[in-house]
């Protein structure tokens, strides 16, 4: 079913994929994308094109944000189990100290 979509139609479920997280489905229209690339005959109307283009710059823009989202989240999960794992602090430098707290410490805070 995926596979017999024209390009657009697989720009725009790839855009909505992304846009609501549904990495299952991304991972899914790769395939189909990259099949319908490959058999891809451009019209001679401007107007085809310039939606192609339109939807493609669409989805890396909204890609790169989902990319520097995840980036974000898994940095913050690192921050939190620093935190979990022992005091964090910097010296006078702006350096990160990696203290550990004596056992037992962390999980009451």
């Amino acid at each position: 079913l995926v596979m017999q979509q024209p390009l657009e139609s697989l720009l725009d479920a790839s855009y909505e994929a992304a846009r609501v997280a549904d990495f299952a489905l991304l991972v899914d229209l790769i395939p189909a994308l990259e099949a319908a690339l490959d058999g891809f005959v451009p019209d001679q109307d401007r107007t085809q094109l310039a939606r192609l283009q339109h939807k493609t710059a669409r989805n890396a823009a909204c890609f790169s944000a989902m990319g520097r989202g995840i980036r974000s989240a898994i940095r913050r999960l690192e921050e939190v189990r620093r935190a979990v794992n022992g005091l964090g602090a910097y010296d006078s430098k702006g350096q990160r100290l990696n203290h550990v707290a004596p056992e037992g410490y962390s999980r009451r805070f």
